[in-house]
């Protein structure tokens, strides 16, 4: 089928006695930064749907794995890379899970700083397919995007419309300060 990654693709033609070749998701999840006290939160997130398309859990805890997990016929092998969230860091591990664990998709990076680097390895690798985690940076896909880079998550200017709307609309605002922490 035309929606699984290109590396999963090549090996439907081959003959029936043959195993399909797995597909290979890697998950990048801050295991050591602001976010790491969510680190098997992140992990049983990523196993989820994984456990409902016939999935086992393979430990006490989400990162000990999930086995048996496939999708369209293909066995689903679920990589989660511990990563600090910095832009450096978030590349070397995507870059790790493509080029060393064989990753046909990647999810990741944790934050927005990262988005950048993030779409410029995606435009190096074509035939891999890219998720932007939680990352809410809306240039990363806005401008320059890489074809194979999704976002499915909002960014802060979606989060405010509605409100700014709000305050000129039904208040009669012209006038506003946003006062926000000082984050990327």
């Amino acid at each position: 089928p035309s929606w699984l990654p290109s590396r999963s693709r090549r090996s439907i033609a081959v003959g029936c006695s043959a195993e399909p070749d797995p597909i290979r998701i890697a998950v990048l999840a801050d295991c050591t930064s602001a976010l790491g006290f969510a680190y098997e939160s992140s992990v049983a997130g990523a196993e989820l749907p994984l456990l409902s398309r016939g999935g086992r859990r393979a430990g006490a805890v989400p990162s000990a794995g999930v086995t048996g997990a496939g999708v369209a016929g293909h066995p689903v092998e679920l990589d989660v890379v511990c990563t600090n969230g910095l832009p450096k860091e978030d590349t070397l591990a995507a870059r790790r899970a493509v080029e060393i664990g064989g990753a046909d998709i990647v999810i990741g990076p944790t934050f927005g700083t990262s988005g950048f680097v993030y779409r410029s390895y995606a435009k190096q690798q074509p035939g891999v397919t890219f998720v932007s985690g939680t990352a809410a940076t809306q240039a990363t896909t806005l401008r320059d995007p890489a074809p194979n880079l999704f976002r499915f998550t909002t960014e802060g200017t979606q989060w405010s419309a509605g409100l700014g709307t709000y305050a000129y609309r039904d208040l009669g605002w012209r006038r506003a300060a946003v006062v926000t922490e000082d984050w990327e």
